[in-house]
């Protein structure tokens, strides 16, 4: 019994050591510069979350890098930030997807709430210095316990496939984030649920926003500034009759007494097909072709040189839309 117990111990510390190796040998992947390297022609990189996830087809658009990911918050953008723009000395300018659900209390559950740190922290946590992690540990430490190993593991076997088998960094697999293509069309009957929507409901004066992620905004904002990255925010195309634009006021006081240094890119206007929106918020993949062409036009016409960057904007929307009777 004695032997079978020394044995058990033997293999436990052996085991334990084994994870501990492989799970430093995975962060020091996931932190050295060549894991964040971006190709040579990477002059743009746009970070959000699932609108401009959808709505920019990188692809298309040769000098920009999609990092937007689905349900992201800026704590975690904040992260992947530090990697990217320091460690691409080619980067110009960064987009950072600043819309109205951005600034609402419901970011602080996207920051440490149990479902989004169960998916966030086995991914994150490597590239996290000890602040970082306190403060997560301090919001929500029961759900960082929760997180089953399967997702550490699994999180990191990717590293190393992606390193040693694959020889690709972070934008493989679109594990931090990358352009998303969304097959399904927005159908009549999810926009007769609305059809009686009227804009002016919930317009409110007094509306809590989450002072966390708006912290993390100013970070990544500062990050860029360091770096001699130029930042701009942007706002993707939605179906604006059919969105509650309550906060919008707060909004706009927002941008102006934190960020008015920082020049708004607004494209919720931008004129397209209900047929080309897969809900009312994101563009399916027929969407994201049109609006990431005209993007990258806009682009080639050095629209970031221009002094009134939204005049110019609309005012390529006002030509196309004379050039034809209907966007596609």
């Amino acid at each position: 019994m004695k032997q079978f117990i020394t044995k058990l111990i033997s293999f436990l510390l052996i085991f334990v050591i084994l994870v501990f190796f492989i799970t430093f040998i995975s962060c020091k992947l996931l932190n050295s510069s060549d894991y964040w390297k971006l190709p040579n022609n990477t002059k743009f990189v746009i970070f959000g979350h699932s609108h401009s996830e959808c709505s920019l087809n990188d692809s298309l658009i040769p000098n920009l890098s999609n990092y937007s990911s689905s349900g992201e918050a800026y704590f975690y953008t904040y992260l992947k930030a530090k990697k990217i723009i320091p460690n691409n000395k080619q980067i110009k300018a960064v987009f950072i997807e600043m819309e109205n659900g951005q600034i609402e209390k419901r970011m602080d559950n996207w920051t440490w709430g149990d479902a989004f740190l169960k998916h966030r922290f086995p991914l994150y946590f490597p590239i996290m210095n000890f602040k970082e992690l306190k403060f997560l540990w301090n919001k929500n430490s029961n759900a960082i316990i929760k997180c089953a190993p399967k997702s550490f593991i699994n999180e990191i076997s990717l590293t190393y496939i992606n390193t040693f088998f694959m020889s690709k960094g972070a934008k493989s697999n679109n594990r931090f984030g990358g352009y998303k293509f969304l097959v399904h069309n927005l159908t009549d009957s999810l926009i007769n649920i609305n059809k009686n929507f009227d804009e002016t409901n919930g317009l409110q004066v007094n509306c809590e926003i989450s002072e966390t992620n708006i912290v993390y905004l100013g970070k990544i904002v500062e990050l860029c500034n360091q770096n001699n990255v130029k930042v701009f925010f942007i706002r993707s195309p939605v179906l604006s009759k059919l969105i509650n634009w309550g906060n919008e006021p707060i909004l706009k006081q927002l941008l102006k007494s934190k960020f008015s240094d920082i020049e708004y890119l607004d494209f919720k206007d931008f004129p397209i097909n209900k047929s080309n929106f897969a809900d009312f918020s994101h563009l399916n993949y027929k969407g994201a072709k049109v609006f990431s062409i005209f993007f990258n036009n806009l682009l080639k016409s050095d629209l970031l040189q221009k002094k009134d960057k939204q005049k110019f904007i609309n005012d390529q929307i006002s030509k196309r839309n004379n050039n034809s009777l209907e966007f596609p």
